[in-house]
């Protein structure tokens, strides 16, 4: 299956968060999205923030990832996870 065509796939059952979708863009790795998911609890910084003072993104390929999730509808809720 075509990466894009997995990812709105997987979309439409409302489970993309931002670090599936910088993962499956291959923004960042699964290492980086587990040592990130590691600092957030303890953390008051939103995901994207400690994403980048990591320097895993930048704040374009950030933006381009919260638009990509815009797009497919699949914020989880209030607040948005990332």
């Amino acid at each position: 299956m075509h990466e894009k065509s997995a990812l709105w796939e997987k979309a439409g059952m409302g489970t993309m968060r931002l670090g599936e979708v910088l993962v499956a863009n291959e923004v960042i790795s699964t290492h980086q999205l587990r040592e990130v998911l590691e600092r957030h609890p303890s953390s008051a910084r939103m995901m994207g923030e400690l994403l980048m003072d990591m320097g895993a993104v930048t704040e374009d390929q950030l933006a381009t990832a919260l638009d990509t999730q815009d797009q497919m509808g699949a914020h989880p809720g209030w607040p948005p996870y990332f």
